[in-house]
């Protein structure tokens, strides 16, 4: 098994001996086979839309407003993890994440009732996943070696993202892009069965309040989660996109199998990046990291209008995913030690991170909406990497007091 064998590499002085073994060995399969479940169809999202007849433009504006949306249920994923417990809720996104693969394996039957579908779901889904994996792993994390951890949890989820594309790829190449959706819900459900084999282990049944919370402090964090849900958007679904048109072509499946194979070399790739980086933020390495992310994401995103070839857009790849990981794991650092400090406010914290996010996503996607109406597809997309490699140094702008320490 996974966890078995993750566990083992660490040997026994890895420090969560508060936490029952078999709690931590659920979250890391959870992790792991919900990975490989979301990465089967993350990759292909975008271009499976513009095979079925959707424009650029209209992509675009289904992002930002799916983004948008998502904004509204980060909101509630406060009320239903305090209420639920993170386990449950984790849960809970899994069983509605099947709705939202077996729509998008609808779509050519139904079209747009089925991107909604599709949508709708996902955005409920996605943000419950999001705020209750933060809240599950930051109230078991250890000061001293939280970086470590992280970098273990990064670990999980590249060695998933990293079969995933591949698998994904030649199953849409030999049966059809629906073969990855069926196949994808099917490892949704056994994702969820490591979180039934043990009890919820915090307090369930609590009430989400705002009063006391320290918002000062958390204007002060938000800009940099905004620049990263801008971030994902564009080296997501945006770059698949581009380099599906531009590099491989869409007139056939095997673009999937074509992009699953680049994308899985990358994942590889950060796999041990993402075990440095952890150590280098238990040794107070964080606010270099920081920068060194921040920096080569500027030189990433510049280059991405100037790839014309396969191994080009596997350059551009690998350095992607060493680059967030190095600015993304600092900063995820700097959050967990945050709620440490604001207690009995966990879920609203996280909910609101990932309710700026979002809403960084929704607003990138509008604007490559707007760039792609001006300058047309191609260059609207080139103009929208530009600018993602403006933005990018305001992640820099995060307002944790240990990251302008170290």
């Amino acid at each position: 098994m996974f966890h078995r064998v993750l566990f083992a590499l660490r040997g026994s002085h890895a420090y969560w001996r508060s936490v029952p073994f078999s709690e931590i060995a659920e979250l890391y399969a959870a992790r792991f086979l919900r990975v490989v479940a979301q990465n089967l169809v993350d990759a292909f999202v975008t271009v499976y839309l513009y095979q079925q007849g959707y424009s650029l433009l209209f992509i675009c504006i289904l992002i930002g407003t799916y983004l948008l949306y998502s904004v509204f249920w980060a909101y509630l994923a406060a009320h239903i993890v305090a209420w639920l417990g993170p386990k449950a809720s984790l849960l809970l996104s899994n069983i509605l994440a099947v709705p939202a693969l077996v729509s998008l394996a609808l779509i050519d039957t139904y079209t747009i009732a089925a991107t909604v579908g599709y949508f709708a779901f996902q955005a409920m889904s996605l943000t419950l996943l999001s705020v209750a994996t933060d809240v599950q792993f930051s109230t078991v994390k250890h000061d001293r070696e939280a970086g470590r951890e992280l970098g273990w949890l990064y670990i999980a989820e590249k060695i998933g993202a990293a079969i995933a594309p591949t698998v994904g790829g030649f199953l849409a190449f030999r049966f059809g892009p629906e073969a990855i959706m069926w196949t994808a819900s099917l490892v949704m459900v056994a994702a969820a069965l490591p979180l039934l084999a043990s009890p919820e282990s915090t307090q369930r049944r609590q009430r989400v309040t705002y009063h006391g919370f320290d918002w000062k402090s958390l204007g002060k964090q938000m800009l940099s989660p905004v620049v990263r849900g801008a971030d994902s958007v564009v080296s997501g679904g945006l770059w698949a996109l581009f380099v599906a048109i531009v590099i491989f072509g869409t007139a056939s499946n095997a673009v999937y199998a074509q992009l699953g194979i680049l994308s899985s070399i990358s994942f590889v790739a950060s796999i041990a990046a993402s075990r440095v980086y952890g150590l280098l933020i238990d040794r107070s390495r964080s606010k270099q990291l920081l920068r060194f992310g921040a920096y080569l994401s500027i030189l990433v995103n510049a280059a991405r209008p100037f790839v014309t070839t396969p191994v080009e857009v596997g350059m551009v790849n690998i350095a992607n995913e060493a680059r967030v990981s190095a600015y993304a794991m600092p900063t995820v650092r700097g959050q967990y030690d945050m709620v440490e400090h604001i207690p009995g406010y966990r879920a609203v914290y996280f909910a609101f991170t990932d309710l700026f996010f979002c809403l960084g996503g929704s607003l990138i996607a509008f604007m490559a909406a707007a760039c792609i109406w001006w300058l047309g597809d191609i260059n609207g997309l080139k103009a929208v990497f530009v600018l993602m490699a403006g933005l990018i140094p305001l992640v820099l702008i995060h307002g944790f007091k240990k990251l302008r320490m170290n």
